[in-house]
């Protein structure tokens, strides 16, 4: 799926939720950041800025928002990592566990 990244630059893959079968490969330049590297990927996939950048778990479901402030190393994220872009939206109250302890 696409070329090896070059020593200068590093890959992320990259898919809508909605449209789990179509990934997309990203080459970046170390010193980009994460908001810079957002933008081109919304733009790729032709969806707004409301789309926000999610990690994995091992079921392929989001479960961390990559945080636009921080690096890409300070949010956890490596080089081939696959990524998915979100619709963010509010939450409903089931989609919520509640936890007691007593």
């Amino acid at each position: 799926m696409g070329r090896p990244p070059s020593k200068d630059e590093f890959c992320l893959n990259v898919f809508l939720f909605e449209k789990k079968n179509e990934i997309k490969r990203f080459y970046f330049g170390d010193a980009m950041g994460v908001a810079e590297c957002k933008k081109q990927m919304t733009k790729e996939f032709e969806v707004g800025n409301d789309y926000m950048l999610w990690d994995l778990d091992y079921a392929r479901d989001p479960c961390q928002l990559i945080k636009e402030k921080d690096s890409w190393g300070r949010n956890s994220v490596k080089n081939g990592e696959t990524l998915v872009l979100k619709k963010t939206q509010k939450e409903e109250m089931t989609s919520f566990i509640s936890l007691h302890i007593f």
